[in-house]
């Protein structure tokens, strides 16, 4: 279930201007998230530009949800880690399986947007 499904559909030109404005730019993210303890997990993102080299000073959200699970999200706000081009958050313990991760960044006045897919662990 998408959330908002008719509002995102009147406006799929945005979303796709947004997206290829976003293959332009040529940054990449990766994201690192682990099923975590009782207490809890964490998400990593890393962000590089064309170039290979970090982004710093980004604002970084990130919509998360397990396929199987599309009506319970996460809408987080990632922190700057140490490293270079890192950022992270706590979040509750995920459900191991299939994740859809939705990254915003917001450098200044470019937006970035990228939708990645990956099995959380066991």
């Amino acid at each position: 279930v998408e959330p908002d499904y008719y509002n995102k559909s009147l406006h799929w030109d945005t979303a796709r201007a947004e997206e290829q404005h976003s293959e332009e730019l040529g940054w990449s993210v990766s994201i690192a998230a682990q099923k975590g303890s009782a207490l809890g997990a964490e998400v990593v993102a890393v962000l590089h530009d064309r170039s290979g080299m970090p982004l710093e000073g980004a604002h970084v959200e990130l919509e998360a949800f397990h396929n199987a699970r599309s009506g319970n999200r996460l809408n987080v706000t990632l922190a700057p880690a140490s490293t270079a081009g890192e950022y992270r958050v706590a979040v509750p313990p995920l459900r191991p399986g299939l994740w859809e991760f939705r990254v915003r960044v917001l450098i200044g006045k470019e937006l970035y947007t990228h939708t990645l897919q990956q099995d959380v662990g066991a």
